[in-house]
């Protein structure tokens, strides 16, 4: 059933434009954790991916438990975490820890519901999933070029400094990830870097 569910998506995509590669990986690997292993779900070296999740408990606090920023996986936590999409909000932290605190019933609900609604794609919650996921990007392909990966983690770093507080800033921060997005995927280095040195190792 999910294999036809994917092949039928490809099919829409591609009728669109869009190249699309089906990967189908073994579920002991896919599920396994191996933090050496470039497939395991955590990483999550595609655009895309597909598998079934849901919360094994009629109290929702150990499912919203996972979209804390701590828990997205990364090489500090060897990727363990389960929070893979890499949703990070500080608000959505801070209601988690008064979910914690309450045993009230019908509080749990209601703070359960407005932590829902802080998982939906708010401005910040796409601004940080950019972020993640161009970092993933230079973390897993920063030994084929260092030169290069390290001038786009530097500009990774300014674009997180910029402020999105208004409309406006957060025009300009996704004009300018936009940018960053398009030069990663070109490789595209800056000026100040000469071409004979573009791609090499040292």
């Amino acid at each position: 059933m999910r294999q036809d569910f994917q092949a039928l998506i490809k099919d829409w995509w591609t009728s669109i434009g869009v190249d699309v590669e089906l990967k189908a990986i073994d579920p002991s690997v896919f599920f396994g954790g191996d933090a050496g292993s470039p497939d395991t779900f955590q990483k999550f070296y595609a655009d895309v991916e597909m598998y079934a999740n849901n919360s094994d408990s009629i109290d929702p606090e150990a499912y919203l438990a996972h979209y804390q920023c701590s828990h997205a996986p990364s090489p500090a936590n060897q990727w363990q975490g389960d929070n893979i999409n890499r949703f990070c909000d500080a608000a959505y932290d801070a209601a988690f820890k008064v979910l914690q605190g309450t045993t009230d019933v019908a509080k749990r609900q209601e703070i359960a519901k407005k932590l829902n609604e802080k998982g939906k794609l708010s401005k910040n919650a796409v601004a940080e999933g950019i972020i993640n996921n161009v970092r993933k990007t230079i973390i897993r392909d920063q030994l084929t070029d260092p030169r290069f990966y390290a001038q786009m983690s530097k500009l990774l770093d300014d674009l997180i400094a910029q402020s999105r507080t208004d409309t406006a800033a957060y025009e300009e921060f996704l004009r300018k990830a936009e940018d960053l997005v398009k030069r990663l995927a070109a490789k595209q280095p800056d000026d100040g870097i000469p071409a004979e040195l573009h791609g090499k190792r040292e």
